[in-house]
């Protein structure tokens, strides 16, 4: 959609270039170059969401009376199973230049994983499909099995260097295994490395427990060129590298609240530690 609004954009300028140059002509263009498209290459939807609209707009100045077809493309998601689209096509004028195609998600018992579809926006001569001519759509499963402890929480612990701290902590779902869990910000304050601080853990089916392997290595790279290690931190701040155990978080509560018995002890080779937490901490959901 972004190449939308650049397309307009310029021509909206170049309108008023050209009218300022000369108020008693009118500006004349040519709008061959007119084109249709999605808002967005790809969106997700909820298993849960029932019927949604998906926009597709006419980039151009003067309108035109043109329409698309739209057809729909299997991924993972079976037309029919898990979704059925209601548009076929979309017609445009200079009053309606958005316009709809509208899909009904069907809402499946039972885990099923996310799944996916593309539609494809196909042209009769008489406008161009723009390079946003598909969107994929994500339908999101409402019904996974770690819903209860994915999410956002709020970790209280000790770092050896700074004392008592309070940081955010998020669980989020493995794309393939529904028992697989990627934790971020699990040293403390690490948002500056995005999602390059992820550790996985493996939860227990009955929701009970979360066993994450010492040892791992992020994806952050540091200025010398090493990735941070997670090890654990026993009371006399002992560390453990891989091969040698694992965190055990402990959920309680139905997922509202976890403990963490060893510390954390963040790595990077040659460059020394960024932080260490010490164990017995905990988190709170949000």
């Amino acid at each position: 959609m972004k190449n939308i609004f650049k397309y307009l954009g310029a021509l909206a300028m170049g309108a008023f270039f050209f009218t300022s140059c000369d108020m008693n002509e009118l500006p004349k263009f040519n709008d061959k170059d007119a084109f249709v498209a999605f808002n967005k290459a790809s969106v997700s939807v909820s298993e849960s969401a029932g019927t949604v609209s998906i926009p597709v707009t006419l980039a151009s100045i003067k309108g035109k009376d043109v329409s698309v077809s739209v057809e729909a493309m299997d991924g993972s998601a079976k037309s029919g199973v898990n979704y059925t689209v209601e548009t076929t096509s979309v017609s445009f004028s200079a009053n309606a230049p958005t316009q709809n195609v509208v899909v009904k998600i069907n809402d499946i018992d039972g885990f099923t994983g996310d799944l996916s579809f593309t539609l494809k926006l196909t042209a009769s001569g008489d406008v161009n499909t723009g390079s946003e001519n598909v969107c994929q759509v994500t339908i999101t499963d409402k019904d996974h099995p770690l819903d209860a402890i994915l999410g956002t929480y709020t970790a209280s612990a000790v770092s050896y260097y700074s004392g008592p701290c309070k940081f955010t902590v998020t669980f989020k779902k493995d794309a393939n295994d529904p028992y697989k869990v990627w934790i971020d910000n699990f040293l403390g304050d690490a948002s500056w490395a995005g999602d390059d601080m992820l550790v996985y853990g493996v939860v227990a089916e009955d929701l009970s427990t979360i066993t994450v392997p010492f040892g791992q290595m992020s994806e952050y790279t540091y200025s010398n060129g090493s990735n941070v290690e997670f090890m654990g931190v026993d009371a006399n701040l002992n560390g453990y590298s891989s091969g040698e155990g694992n965190w055990t978080i402990t959920i309680t509560d139905g997922g509202k609240n976890m403990a963490v018995d060893y510390g954390v002890w963040a790595y990077i080779d040659g460059a020394g530690s960024i932080n260490v937490l010490l164990p017995d901490w905990t988190m709170v959901k949000d």
